[in-house]
């Protein structure tokens, strides 16, 4: 199996977190190669499994039914590298969304959103699941918990909180009931993925206050640092997905 990576800066983000939450890192971090002194090195990657991991230590540590949204709060902004100015520039939510999918595996290799449309109480929606990839340790799913609560606050921010989202899912085996009260959106129990629904609407809707000329600039370098994480010989898991970028508009 081809290994996999997430970001050093997003690792040591969510170790600063854990922190925050009055979680012990000598605990979680105990005998993972890659980590010295409770970080990862600068400009480092940690491979996928050794990440759930950690999410697996602090799931049994914490024993709390709420520990993915708060980590998904609380993660630093800054920890998504060119993506940060690329989403925040972005002209509108298309641009957001899509942008999202194309770059995320810059910061993370564990998953990524699958965005297709569905009727969903008989009215279109643009459902967003997050898939994990396959790797030698199972997804955590407070780990994916945490990475959906951080869209949302991140779509949030830069909509000034008047992005809707209609309803979340999440897997059976989380507190359905916990996660919607504190993320004050309704929130399914289902067997599937988790997935963020929302009507489509507000998609095409520009923003005010981007800066045209950072994000360009920022796009631009995103691009080349896609096209080098693609440049080996070896096939990329996500490879096949990368010119099925589009998101069409619903009639």
């Amino acid at each position: 199996m081809k290994y996999l990576y997430i970001e050093g800066e997003w690792v040591n983000s969510l170790l600063n977190t854990f922190t925050e939450l009055g979680l012990n890192l000598k605990t979680i971090t105990q005998d993972l190669d890659g980590i010295e002194n409770d970080r990862v090195f600068t400009n480092q990657r940690l491979e996928v499994s050794i990440v759930r991991k950690i999410w697996h230590r602090a799931d049994r540590l914490a024993q709390d039914p709420l520990l993915g949204v708060k980590v998904g709060r609380l993660l630093n902004y800054r920890a998504l590298g060119v993506l940060s100015p690329v989403i925040w520039h972005s002209p509108t939510i298309r641009d957001v969304i899509e942008n999202i999918k194309k770059f995320q595996t810059l910061i993370s290799e564990s998953g990524r959103y699958h965005i297709n449309q569905r009727l969903i109480d008989n009215e279109p929606s643009f459902y967003c699941e997050y898939v994990a990839a396959e790797s030698s340790v199972p997804v955590n799913p407070h780990q994916v918990l945490a990475v959906v609560a951080h869209t949302i606050e991140l779509m949030r921010a830069i909509t000034s909180h008047t992005f809707k989202i209609n309803k979340i899912y999440v897997p059976k085996s989380l507190n359905a009931q916990l996660i919607a009260n504190k993320l004050g959106i309704k929130v399914i129990s289902h067997n599937g993925n988790f997935a963020i629904c929302f009507p489509p609407g507000q998609i095409d809707k520009p923003f005010l206050g981007v800066d045209n000329n950072l994000y360009q600039i920022n796009l631009a370098y995103a691009e080349e640092l896609l096209r080098g994480a693609y440049s080996g010989d070896c096939e990329h898991p996500f490879r096949s997905e990368r010119e099925h970028l589009s998101i069409p508009a619903l009639g």
